[in-house]
């Protein structure tokens, strides 16, 4: 799996793809939450492809200075009790191991490796086959697996404006989540594939209207990138804003 992701790596360096055939734009007004605050703002897509009704959500990150997609994404998981994000260590680098939201409301509740969750604090561990949200009303996709049990990946992508729309930028592929940094009035793809080649063909879709309460976390703070504190403070801040609660 190593070799292939050092193969996967240089693949998305290189890979663009062209925006919508027909104009489309996503209303942030569908987002599920805006975390964070700060004069610059980032959209977040992610693209479970579960195959239901609901299977793409957006975020509204907003933050100052710069941030990584890895602060983006850790930041989102501590902030949003729905939200949990799973993350794996490799020699060349951090990458997304798992993503989960609690599409029905009633709080994301865990997975069949971790157990029942306290705190959706963003945690490192080893991915592991067929892992499935406890509440099967949840979202959660987790890659890999081993050998003739692929499970899939979940591939990174940015955008510079409005990917949906015909005329703009279209995603590009990218790849080290921990180096990468986020683009302000851009755009930031997650998309769970379940392609064994890593071809990385298949983009993120847009994003619809979950019907549920759009939340607010005015007060999360997407961390410095890449630093190991900023992480810890997030992790602890989640825990410590959930016992208040």
């Amino acid at each position: 799996m190593r070799a292939s992701f050092h193969k996967a790596a240089a693949a998305a360096a290189i890979i663009v793809v062209a925006g919508s055939a027909a104009s489309q734009t996503v209303d942030l007004n569908d987002a599920v939450a805006v975390v964070g605050s700060g004069s610059r703002q980032t959209t977040v897509v992610v693209d479970f492809n579960s195959g239901g009704a609901v299977e793409s959500i957006a975020y509204d990150i907003r933050y100052d200075g710069t941030a990584t997609v890895f602060d983006a994404i850790a930041g989102i998981a501590a902030a949003d009790p729905r939200a949990f994000a799973q993350f794996q260590s490799f020699g060349f680098g951090d990458i997304i191991g798992g993503f989960g939201f609690d599409l029905d409301g009633d709080g994301f509740e865990g997975t069949t490796v971790d157990g029942v969750l306290t705190s959706t604090a963003p945690i490192f561990r080893t991915t592991v086959d067929n892992t499935d949200p406890l509440d099967a009303g949840d979202l959660y996709e987790e890659g890999f697996g081993t050998p003739g049990n692929f499970e899939g990946f979940w591939s990174v992508w940015e955008a510079a404006g409005d990917p949906f729309d015909a005329a703009g930028p279209g995603w590009s592929s990218t790849f080290g989540i921990s180096t990468t940094e986020l683009l302000d009035g851009g755009y930031l793809g997650l998309n769970f594939d379940t392609d064994p080649s890593f071809s990385f063909t298949e983009t993120p879709s847009i994003p619809v209207a979950t019907g549920l309460t759009q939340l607010v976390f005015a007060d999360a703070v997407i961390p410095a990138p890449g630093t190991a504190a900023g992480f810890a403070g997030l992790a602890l801040a989640a825990v410590r804003r959930r016992r208040r609660g």
